[in-house]
């Protein structure tokens, strides 16, 4: 029985410790993973993707349903109508979403090539000036007519 305090004590700071470095964990493991410019707009275009590829499903079982005779032709029209504007709806909404997508991969991709035609090493250009003196005698001068 003696030998059991210790290892509860031993436990109980182990479950202690745990809970309080779990912030730190997860903000570790947070930024060892890579995040790329845009994962939100491509989850957004996944998530838009999923739900108009259910809307079809609907329609398609809806079609079944009136095919098989589980639905009369009022509640099938009324469904295939309902969900038709549903799925356009969505089909609109990834389209904006792919299209401010590409707006942005434009974007960066133009920063990037910026990026690349800059020369590695600017070297300053030495102008020599025009003329030594100022005005129309300058001007004179330069020419060689006087």
């Amino acid at each position: 029985m003696e030998g059991v305090v210790p290892l509860i004590a031993l436990l109980l700071l182990v479950a202690v410790a745990a809970f309080v470095s779990a912030p730190v964990r997860n903000w570790l493991l947070d930024r060892q993973q890579p995040q790329g410019e845009g994962d939100g707009d491509g989850e957004r275009i996944a998530a838009l993707e999923a739900e108009r590829l259910a809307k079809l499903r609907e329609l398609a079982d809806a079609e079944l349903d009136f095919r098989s005779g589980k639905l009369d032709e009022g509640s099938y029209l009324f469904l295939r109508e309902r969900l038709g504007r549903e799925a356009l709806a969505i089909a609109d909404a990834l389209a904006a979403a792919e299209s401010a997508d590409l707006e942005q991969r434009d974007r960066v991709g133009e920063e990037e090539d910026r990026k690349d035609d800059r020369p590695a090493v600017e070297v300053p250009l030495k102008h020599r000036s025009a003329a030594k003196g100022t005005g129309a005698a300058a001007d004179a001068e330069g020419s060689g007519k006087t």
